[in-house]
């Protein structure tokens, strides 16, 4: 990827410094490095990776940790599968654990909706497909999939 084709993904500033060549993405749709971009008007954070002639970019957040190296969180653009807003939508849990997979190969990630206050699921091997997800009632970190319903390719 040419450095003048990249841009903040929150912003759409061309302005931005390169922060790290190489990290390591706790959610990542591809196991290939990452290179980790800050904005230099909004300071928010971009994450960029191409495998091959294909380019991803993504919206990124920093977990700091107590003496540890941080954690990044890519922020996949999906929408609510509920009442599909995706302005309000934020990522709730990652890597989280499902009662009903729909495939055993997939890893999940449960972001919440503050417009209808639900969740959606993602899953993001090859491409991005997301689910209706509803909090179990007795365990809060488990969650079921809506796989009778429709899935959205993202």
């Amino acid at each position: 990827m040419t450095e003048t084709a990249i841009s903040c993904q929150w912003c759409d500033s061309a302005e931005w410094t390169a922060r790290y060549d190489s990290v390591s993405v706790v959610n990542a749709r591809l196991d290939v490095p990452h290179t980790l971009y800050e904005c230099a008007q909004c300071g928010k954070l971009s994450l960029f990776a191409h495998w091959g002639q294909q380019h991803y970019s993504c919206r990124a957040i920093e977990h700091r940790r107590r003496f540890r190296s941080s954690l990044y969180v890519a922020i996949y653009s999906v929408a609510c599968a509920w009442c599909g807003r995706s302005e309000r939508l934020e990522p709730e849990e990652i890597n989280a654990t499902i009662a009903n997979p729909a495939s055993q190969r997939h890893k999940y990630d449960i972001y919440g909706c503050h417009a209808c206050q639900r969740y959606t699921a993602i899953s993001y091997l090859g491409e991005i497909y997301a689910y209706r997800a509803t909090q179990d009632d007795r365990y809060h970190t488990l969650y079921y999939l809506d796989i009778e319903g429709e899935e959205e390719a993202i």
